[in-house]
């Protein structure tokens, strides 16, 4: 049996399986203010370099790849007004691209957090321990209804 989800079906032939993307809205989907078009809670640098995806949208995979997309988009007035600050604009060049990514990736990373160490560990789970298949013990198991 193939796989039947929209993108196996795009993939397989059908057109229609997948809609156009659309914008996203962010704030203005919660509060209907046309203002707060385009607005995202803004998520910590902290440990960012840990992320497997970055940006709203997980579009990036690296930081490598994030940061130039703050460089090379086209200024937009309505888009990048900041309140008493006007538009803003970064002039750093490759190196300081690569210094900035350096910085957010090692700089801002808790070594606790990147090794899962007190007070960041977590429990192993059962299913993740050496052997187990990950079926729950037959004790734990519903009866037949």
């Amino acid at each position: 049996m193939a796989d039947a989800a929209p993108w196996d079906r795009y993939t397989a032939g059908d057109a229609s399986a997948l809609t156009a993307t659309e914008f996203d809205e962010g704030l203005a989907a919660v509060t209907s203010l046309p203002e707060h078009a385009g607005d995202f809670k803004v998520p910590s640098l902290r440990n960012a370099g840990l992320r497997p995806r970055l940006m709203h949208t997980v579009e990036m995979n690296a930081l490598a790849a994030a940061i130039p997309s703050y460089f090379d988009t086209i200024p937009s007035p309505d888009r990048d007004k900041i309140p008493g600050f006007g538009n803003y604009a970064f002039n750093f060049t490759g190196n300081d691209r690569a210094t900035l990514a350096v910085f957010i990736g090692r700089g801002l990373t808790d070594p606790r957090v990147r090794d899962e160490a007190y007070p960041f560990d977590r429990p192993t789970l059962a299913s993740e321990q050496p052997g187990r298949t990950g079926n729950p013990p037959a004790s734990a198991k519903r009866p037949p209804r």
